[in-house]
């Protein structure tokens, strides 16, 4: 597979976070030469080096830092919730740049199994007969999501985890039990728990679990929210993996008790 020359990057978007903007400008630049290196490593969005975690000593000497240096911004980075810690390795990592790779191996297997069913049911015009076996390929109008279905008829191959729901009813039912807009355009909540499903589903989990956990972890940031310095909204809470990280929050007073992480299912 060859290697990506590029990274999309949306200057709308780097304004609008909370979280970069509340860097000062060194730490933005640290950060974008962070960015440049999770391009080129060998997981792209992940900080890895033979499989392994790189060390803050390593990280230090690629970007020309001192270690206490380094340790300062990296741990603004992390608090701050612009950067994250990849759970099984400790590695540092982009949340965005590695849902854009995952869209992008799901795009390429797509394309290897013949295209998009959905044009199975259209008259051809060109004279090329579609296949029986062709299987859905993504949207390429956003660089950072999955088509979303308009309702239960419109989707192709459904995602089903364990309880028998699939990643449409599970982004539905998550907004409509957190009484959120049920929107499904870029940037809604729907288009964030869809993503979520669609990751744990690959992992085998269960999606009505995984929507309670979800759930929770929006309450507890609702209750939260008037400790904190800043908060975020809905979508980008979601999306962006704040619910995970609640020990991360920017709470205004640091010295408090920290609320409680809330664990996997099983876990």
């Amino acid at each position: 597979m060859a290697k990506m020359p590029a990274f999309q990057f949306y200057p709308g978007d780097w304004r609008k976070d909370v979280g970069v903007q509340s860097l000062d400008y060194f730490d933005r630049g640290v950060w974008h030469e962070m960015l440049c290196l999770m391009h080129e490593s060998e997981r792209r969005g992940v900080l890895v080096l033979n499989g392994r975690a790189i060390s803050d000593d390593a990280l230090a000497r690629l970007l020309g830092l001192d270690k206490q240096t380094l340790t300062t911004t990296l741990t603004t980075l992390l608090t701050s919730g612009v950067a994250s810690r990849e759970t099984e390795t400790g590695a540092l990592m982009c949340r965005r740049m590695v849902r854009d790779e995952k869209l992008c191996e799901v795009r390429r297997e797509a394309g290897k199994k013949g295209g998009n069913p959905v044009l199975l049911n259209q008259n051809s015009t060109t004279g090329v007969k579609q296949t029986a076996n062709q299987t859905p390929t993504p949207s390429s109008s956003s660089s950072a999501s999955t088509t979303k279905p308009k309702n239960s008829e419109s989707v192709g191959q459904p995602v089903n985890g364990p309880a028998g729901i699939d990643a449409n009813m599970m982004a539905r039912g998550l907004c409509e039990r957190l009484n959120l807009s049920r929107g499904m355009g870029k940037g809604t909540v729907y288009e964030a728990a869809y993503d979520l499903a669609l990751q744990e589903e690959k992992r085998g989990g269960d999606l009505e679990k995984f929507c309670d956990r979800l759930a929770a972890a929006y309450e507890l940031f609702l209750r939260e929210a008037p400790k904190l310095e800043y908060s975020w909204g809905p979508a980008k809470f979601f999306a962006d993996g704040h619910w995970q990280h609640p020990e991360l929050w920017p709470r205004k007073d640091r010295d408090a008790p920290k609320p409680r992480i809330l664990s996997r299912p099983g876990e």
